[in-house]
Parts: C-alpha cells; structure tokens; sequence
C-alpha cells in the first residue's frame, strides 16, 4: 500500500517549522507574561516533535532507498529467505505510514478532558474524576464541560503567532481550555475551528 505525499513540501515544511520554532524560542525569552511562558514551551515541543516525525519518515526513506514495500507471494520459490526481510520492511512501512499521518495531523495544545459516560464521571488534564452537574433527578441530561479555542484576548501575542503558523505550513496548532458555561461551548463531536 501506497501512502501519497509529497517528499517537497514535507521537506518544505521542515524549513518553515525550523524557521518557527526559533521564533516561539525567541518570542518566549522575551515574554514578560509568567502565564505565556508554559504555552510558548508547549508550541515549541509540538514543533519539536513534528520536526523529528519528518526527521524519522526521511530515515525509513533513505534506509530503503525510498518507500519500503513488502511485495512476495507464498508460491515464490525464495520465500523462506524474504520473509525475515519483509518482517523488517512491514515494520518500516507500519511507521512510515504512521509518521506520515501524524506530521498532517492537528495538534491541540492546553487542556485535555477525559470522559467516563457510564460512570457520568470526567477529569480535567489527567487530574481527578469530577461528578458531572445532571440538569434533572433523573440523571438523564448529564451536562459535561467541553473544550474550545481560546480567544485573543486569553493568549495575547500567541494568536497571532499561531495564525501565521498555520497559514504558513501543514501543521496545525490549535490551543483550547475548559468551557463550563453552556453558551460557549463548543459540541466535541463537531470539528473545531481553526486558527487559519
């Protein structure tokens, strides 16, 4: 199975998100905001990562000389001898194809929710299970906090770095918090909204 990309523009987004990250490091040297610092920290590993992803996809490409491919057939008379090679090649090619989703992949920084719906329990950033509120004695409308964007005005020069960010290259960066209030919630199910 093939997996369609372009080597280019991944190598062109390399150049762009290095070019970023000096950016977030240097806008976060500067940053007088003690509250920032930790967001600009969690932009510059999200970079970091990214960064490595393409690093890992150019190694499994250059080790098999392109894309691995795991081509043999039972009736081939040498494939006793292919199939420790191809055992190597399926796991190459199993990464590959998860690096290669996971560089076009969004990433959501900030807080994280975790749901229990059995249980009409949720935790917030990997803390304790909360008791969701339920609007009714029966517990049939169980009201769960959601996540969503956070605006201009919560993360200061940040927005516009993340906007410039994701008009600039594949990679995506979104950063959300809690919203507990029912009029600025925004459906999990729907797809967030972008920076762009």
């Amino acid at each position: 199975m093939q997996f369609k990309y372009d080597t280019e523009e991944l190598t062109a987004e390399y150049v762009n998100l290095s070019g970023f990250k000096l950016r977030v490091i240097a806008e976060r040297i500067l940053c007088d905001d003690p509250r920032l610092i930790p967001m600009y920290n969690d932009i510059e590993h999200a970079i970091s990562a990214k960064l490595h992803t393409i690093r890992a996809i150019r190694e499994i490409e250059r080790k098999y000389g392109g894309l691995p491919e795991v081509i043999f057939s039972d009736d081939d008379p040498d494939y006793d001898s292919k199939v420790e090679d191809s055992i190597d090649q399926a796991i190459a090619l199993d990464e590959h194809r998860h690096h290669v989703e996971w560089v076009y992949k969004e990433m959501q920084l900030g807080d994280t929710i975790d749901y229990d719906y059995d249980t009409g329990e949720y935790k917030v950033n990997g803390g304790e299970w909360c008791c969701a509120y339920s609007g009714d004695l029966d517990g049939g409308s169980t009201e769960y906090p959601t996540l969503r964007d956070m605006t201009e005005s919560e993360i200061g020069p940040l927005y516009n770095l993340i906007r410039e960010i994701n008009a600039g290259s594949i990679a995506c960066i979104g950063i959300q918090t809690i919203a507990y209030d029912k009029e600025s919630e925004l459906e999990l199910t729907a797809p967030m909204p972008s920076f762009r």
